[in-house]
């Protein structure tokens, strides 16, 4: 956390420069309640444990709006960084979530987006699926993590769509990593 210093404000008011910087300050504090550490070590567990097995793990994190789920999630990614070896980069936890309206194919798309990918966006939805699970494997990725998960629910029927959750298993199954999903309590 970074120690910032506010400018003493002496009985007048603050500009709004000065309100709006010490908004974000406040914003960014993160308090590790023991909920939220319990759910990081969880995904260090399910992270750690997953490694080299014949089976990952996976885990659905659910909870309304404003609990601290992306939060949680982006801590956790961050102390992960992408870095380059031998030309090739690296992506220990990949981290995405998922587009308004999605289908499988923006999902695998937008996943593909995630990884870098300057053609995320071309083929079918079988071959960005190859594509993506290729990649997986050429840029060691060890664990997904998949939030706003609810954007693969009719709004409608409250159902997972059909075509979306048998893409997701088939997905988790054929990519070998932890997958992480995340969302609203209707999932």
């Amino acid at each position: 956390m970074n120690n910032l210093t506010y400018e003493n404000l002496n009985g007048f008011p603050a500009s709004p420069i000065e309100v709006k910087k010490r908004r974000e300050h406040v914003k960014a504090i993160i308090i590790s309640h023991p909920r939220y550490t319990s759910i990081y070590k969880k995904l260090e567990e399910v992270h750690f444990y997953s490694k080299d097995s014949v089976q990952a793990d996976s885990l659905f994190l659910y909870g309304n709006t404003g609990v601290g789920k992306t939060t949680i999630l982006e801590e956790y990614r961050n102390n992960f960084e992408r870095y380059i070896k031998d030309g090739y980069t690296i992506v220990p936890v990949l981290y995405n979530k998922v587009p308004v309206g999605a289908t499988p194919k923006s999902v695998a798309s937008s996943l593909l987006r995630s990884l870098g990918d300057p053609a995320y966006d071309k083929g079918t939805e079988n071959s960005q699926t190859a594509r993506l699970l290729h990649f997986i494997k050429a840029c060691q990725v060890e664990m997904i993590i998949i939030d706003e998960f609810q954007h693969l629910i009719d709004r409608e029927t409250k159902h997972v769509l059909n075509k979306a959750s048998d893409w997701i298993k088939s997905f988790c199954d054929n990519a070998q990593v932890p997958i992480i999903l995340c969302g609203m309590p209707e999932c």
